[in-house]
């Protein structure tokens, strides 16, 4: 995203703590189903007219009913989230989709529909997600920023005075976040197609926060921007920023044309898949285009927060917005970053 303002960012220093998690707390064994708590058989003496024989077999079944349920009951509390801890946002994921055919054998590691939203009030603190979500910038008004009919509502008004209303998983000073290497990033959304608008699904290292300028190479991948003026052209991108300049990007070839007949303003799935050395771009599980990385996309060190934006291109008079029904990240043990 070439034209960002990335001279507007200042010096200091960001703390990080964990990198993975989602969005909401634990429940305790309190809120387990009913029907998964465990209950002995209430047999106060042996029934006259049994056997011993026939009174065996009674205790045997019992024992099997209840060993049965003892089992059901781990298996759910084994998918419940275990307890927070600083710099993450746990969540569960008791529903599990399945992977995309391009990232067959990848384990899902963040899922989100937004309900809850899970935003930071102020910035600050252990949350999914943060205003504003580049952390230069002011933050966009609160109220334009909300989630109606299940759905992500990020809406840029020609009053606010920042250039567009977003939301990240890291905090602004980068002492909270959520970051990932490599894998499969995908959205479910949809945006206004109208002259201005400009949407972007993006990511950025934490490294990269308030060190723009003192000489922290970084990488920026664009999963998507969308142009009102060319709704029909899907536009995904990588950047190679050093000292805070655009020293390599692949602006040769960032554009997709679309089929006809595919209007972007209804809903459909952008996606990106990141392996060491490559990325290739998807519209609704279909690769449009694949690009060689540079060297600093592989550097394990380096940990990519999710950014969602309704931005503006010019001056418009009047509101533009994009909605999103669901965020996911997918990743494979196979290409993961070496432990260190």
């Amino acid at each position: 995203m070439s034209t960002r303002a990335i001279n507007h960012r200042e010096s200091g220093k960001y703390q990080s703590h964990m990198e993975m998690g989602s969005e909401t707390g634990p429940r305790d064994a309190s809120e387990l189903p009913s029907r998964g708590r465990l209950g002995w058989p209430r047999v106060s003496q042996r029934p006259a007219r049994l056997t011993a024989s026939q009174w065996h077999w009674l205790s045997v079944a019992g024992c099997l009913a209840v060993m049965l349920s003892a089992a059901r009951v781990l298996a759910e509390s084994s998918l419940l989230p275990s307890a927070p801890s600083q710099g993450t946002n746990p969540s569960p994921l008791l529903s599990l989709p399945a992977a995309p055919a391009q990232a067959a054998g990848y384990s899902l590691v963040f899922s989100t529909d937004f309900n809850p939203l899970n935003l930071s009030p102020d910035g600050r603190g252990s949350y999914t997600w943060y205003n504003p979500g580049i952390w230069w910038e002011r933050p966009a008004p609160s109220g334009n920023i909300f989630v109606s009919n299940s759905a992500l509502e990020l809406v840029r008004t020609p009053d606010q005075k920042n250039p567009d209303t977003s939301i990240s998983t890291a905090a602004p000073d980068g002492s909270y976040y959520l970051g990932w290497h490599y894998g499969y990033f995908e959205v479910r959304m949809r945006w206004d197609t109208v002259i201005d608008a400009w949407p972007a699904i993006w990511m950025m290292p934490i490294q990269g926060i308030k060190n723009a300028h003192h000489g922290v190479e970084t990488g920026e991948l664009d999963i998507f921007e969308g142009s009102g003026s060319t709704p029909d052209v899907f536009y995904g991108s990588i950047h190679d920023w050093l000292n805070g300049q655009d020293v390599a990007n692949n602006s040769c070839c960032s554009a997709s044309q679309l089929p006809g007949g595919i209007d972007l303003s209804q809903y459909h799935t952008y996606g990106l898949l990141w392996t060491p050395g490559r990325v290739t771009w998807y519209l609704d599980d279909q690769p449009l285009n694949s690009f060689a990385t540079f060297p600093i996309f592989d550097d394990c060190t380096q940990k990519y927060y999710l950014i969602l934006g309704s931005q503006v291109s010019g001056v418009t008079a009047s509101s533009i917005g994009m909605q999103v029904e669901w965020v996911r990240v997918w990743q494979s043990e196979a290409a993961a970053c070496p432990l260190k």
